[in-house]
């Protein structure tokens, strides 16, 4: 999460009124500013009692894969209360399953929600058709089985729609900007203005912008290119941006029939280029639009502090372009070198092919002769740098860069850091089963761990390694986790922090990718659990994204959240019992929905589950009156990696 969480003065807070949660479904409620409200912090209001998600009152006691189950799949329903007597029943009303005790398990008592729980197995329901699970007056929500790619197809592509929503410098303008006859239009282009790309080596002084920098070495003369917002902000990453595009065109890699042209309704759509792939540009030629002609890759464009809650093309705050970082370089290396393989095969891309690959050779002689690990200077920013974190390093990017150096262009040099990195040095970012499956974006060593594992060119030192590595993380870690819980998620009662959500879909794919290494199902088995829970199958009852099954309603995010419904396809961070554990308390699993009794201060409707403005929180009493210390953006927000993270998961699960 890149957010805002100090730009409001204490004095008032201006934000948009408009009711977020389901008011009328299909119905555009985008708040012009003449109807923006300004609220007095400091004026008398209502706490409310906390209300988590409850079976049977506010959620359903009976919870499903909200997409639904692809025929030939073990299925699994989930009970909050007791199941005898539950039947499925098809969409016609008629009983397709009677549940008898052999296909209960009564887990008891589920720690990380606290509710009992009983785990059902309805396998033999494998025809296509639309069902509901049912015990006297509890009803699941409806799924569908059928085919994967029938089941999830919908999903995939709202996923991956998201980025497009995410662009900048361009409008959004029909018939792109539209998902089930609802509109997400932007009038004018967004951050191109004459305050983007001020060159930060020499701030506080606008000596230089970065286009016309003697160290650019892409696009001389030229505005920045292209380019996705990272979150519910304005800014951008490398340290996001990288890992998003790689972590796509993976998905695309293990997939690629099912990614097509057209599929997306981009601007792009019918140029016989998979639309993935054509998205999938504005992120890489964004990253090499900031690489310098030494090699290394600038780290970030981004305001000093903090954006007003405007629209995307009002926003005119200064964007300034952060100096070199390696773990920068080592992702922006890393992407691109698996990107030049790919866009190789299309004429169309040919060209920007081959420059991938030279930003890609030009960045590795870099990190050859940067060894040490170096973060930009925020020059006293308030907003943190999001460069690999303080106190971490930028060994898990190398290790990523070294891999698809070695994978792509059989670079001995490469091979020989990876070597190096596994069995010299030990480091904890390819041997601590801990760090490599919960490093989300900071340690990406996972990837190429996976790489190396089915890559017949790989000496068998270094891919029985990987092989052994990536099973010890699923033996150890994820596997146990995952039978100890009620919902059969690999999350341990510790591990619902921010961005929970993100590190779910990456050990989705961790435990997909050791099922392909070793040919044993039952981790695809345990991956799919995965799957289930972000789709719905968990505490809240809610799929973890907008638009995708019975998705999220709301979500924290500068230019969408005033929006009802939302743009399709955000994954949120989900639950964080770190930072808003009074939402749930001592349930860290449902740490992600208040279901407000009265209607708040700022419009927002009784029993609307989520919410994206801080005044909710302030009056629920989550959050002190006037105070930014936590907010909806550590539950609710969404990134990048988040949405990119699910599309792999669901890819890897096929």
């Amino acid at each position: 999460m890149k957010t805002l969480n100090n730009f409001v003065k204490l004095s008032l807070v201006a934000l948009f009124a408009a009711a977020c949660g389901p008011a009328t479904t299909g119905t555009q409620n985008q708040m012009s500013a003449d109807e923006v409200q300004t609220v007095m912090v400091g004026q008398t209001v209502t706490v409310a009692k906390p209300s988590p998600a409850v079976p049977g009152v506010n959620v359903p006691a009976i919870k499903v894969n909200t997409v639904g189950y692809p025929t030939g799949w073990s299925k699994m329903v989930i009970f909050n209360v007791d199941p005898k007597g539950a039947v499925v029943k098809n969409a016609a009303g008629q009983v397709v399953l009677n549940i008898t005790d052999a296909l209960v398990k009564n887990y008891g008592k589920d720690e990380a929600s606290q509710d009992p729980v009983w785990q059902v197995d309805i396998t033999s329901v494998d025809s296509p058709g639309t069902y509901t699970v049912q015990v006297g007056n509890q009803v699941s929500d409806p799924f569908v089985v059928d085919e994967y790619w029938k089941v999830n197809q919908k999903a995939i592509v709202a996923l991956v729609k998201s980025f497009y929503f995410q662009r900048t410098r361009t409008s959004l303008d029909m018939p792109w900007a539209q998902w089930d006859g609802d509109q997400y239009l932007r009038k004018g282009v967004s951050h191109a203005h004459d305050e983007v790309g001020w060159d930060y080596n020499f701030w506080p002084d606008k000596k230089e912008k970065w286009q016309k920098s003697a160290d650019k070495l892409w696009w001389p003369g030229e505005q920045l290119k292209k380019g996705w917002f990272d979150a519910g902000n304005f800014d951008m990453y490398i340290d996001s941006t990288g890992p998003s595009t790689q972590i796509l065109l993976t998905a695309y890699m293990l997939s690629p029939d099912l990614f097509v042209d057209k599929d997306q309704n981009i601007p792009e759509s019918g140029n016989g280029v998979p639309d993935l792939l054509d998205e999938c540009t504005w992120g890489l030629d964004w990253i090499m639009s900031i690489q310098q002609k030494d090699g290394g890759f600038r780290h970030s464009e981004a305001v000093r502090a903090w954006t007003s809650v405007i629209p995307a093309d009002k926003d005119d705050t200064e964007r300034w372009i952060r100096g070199v970082s390696s773990s920068s370089t080592a992702k922006a290396v890393s992407v691109l070198a698996m990107a030049s393989q790919i866009y190789k095969n299309f004429p169309a891309y040919a060209e920007m092919a081959a420059n991938y690959e030279k930003a890609a050779k030009l960045g590795w002689e870099w990190l050859k002769k940067n060894t040490d690990h170096i973060r930009a200077d925020g020059k006293g920013s308030p907003q943190p740098l999001w460069d690999d974190g303080e106190g971490l390093n930028d060994k898990g990017a190398r290790f990523a860069a070294a891999s698809e150096m070695w994978l792509r262009f059989r670079d001995q040099s490469a091979l020989e850091v990876v070597r190096s990195m596994i069995f010299k040095e030990k480091l904890a970012e390819v041997t601590d089963v801990k760090i490599i499956t919960t490093g989300s974006w900071v340690n990406i060593s996972r990837y190429g761990l996976a790489n190396l594992a089915l890559d017949t060119q790989t000496p068998d030192d270094v891919k029985n390694y990987a092989k052994e590595i990536m099973k010890r993380c699923a033996d150890e870690y994820l596997v146990p986790r995952a039978e100890k819980d009620g919902h059969r998620v690999a999350t341990a009662l510790d591990e619902y922090y921010w961005g929970h959500n993100a590190n779910l879909a990456e050990k989705t794919h961790m435990l997909a990718m050791t099922a392909k290494i070793t040919g044993d199902s039952k981790y695809m088995e345990v991956a799919r659990d995965q799957w289930h829970w972000l789709m719905g199958r968990n505490p809240n009852s809610y799929a973890m994204a907008t638009r995708v099954g019975k998705g999220v309603t709301a979500f924290y995010h500068m230019e969408w959240g005033p929006f009802d419904p939302p743009p399709p396809g955000f994954a949120i961070g989900g639950p964080n019992a770190t930072k808003l554990s009074a939402m749930a308390p001592g349930a860290p699993a449902k740490v992600l929905i208040w279901d407000n009794p009265e209607k708040t201060r700022m419009g927002t409707p009784a029993h609307t589950m989520f919410h994206w403005r801080q005044e909710d929180l302030w009056d629920a009493g989550f959050a002190e009156e006037g105070s930014w210390e936590v907010g909806w953006w550590e539950v609710t927000e969404t990134d990048l990696l988040y949405s990119s993270d699910f599309v792999l998961a669901g890819i890897a699960v096929r």
